[in-house]
């Protein structure tokens, strides 16, 4: 199995590329929400560069809420949002997704990531179980 190692450098360009795309659209958002595990990074950078609140409760996302993950893999984790038409971005897309993502950075091919903020020894355990 190959690994994609994101570097924090990537990742820290990729959100200002994010708010850069968020700015162009003229789109405001009263609040972010990331899914635990891979999202809650990039939504409290977002939450702080955008400086809008972050929310830790699903159950409180509107539709002013800016849905952000790491990856759309298989789509089972924002798959809930996407039928509730919320804006969703996140840094990786995978072509197998249920649905596209309003902003995805970077397309995934058949390589596991390992993102920063994980123990990529464990992922890599993770991933070959699969």
């Amino acid at each position: 199995m190959e690994f994609e190692y994101y570097a924090v450098q990537e990742f820290e360009k990729d959100v200002e590329t994010i708010i850069r795309l968020i700015k162009e659209k003229g789109l405001k958002f009263r609040n972010v929400y990331g899914p635990p595990l891979g999202g809650l990074v990039l939504g409290v950078y977002l939450s702080h560069r955008l400086d809008i609140p972050l929310l830790l409760d699903p159950e409180k996302v509107s539709r002013e809420t800016l849905i952000v993950d790491d990856i759309a893999d298989t789509g089972r984790t924002l798959a809930p949002f996407a039928q509730r038409r919320k804006f969703i971005v996140t840094l990786f897309y995978h072509r197998q997704c249920r649905f596209e993502p309003d902003i995805w950075l970077r397309e995934k091919k058949d390589a596991y990531v390992i993102f920063p903020w994980e123990d990529a020894e464990k992922e890599k355990k993770k991933a070959q179980a699969l």
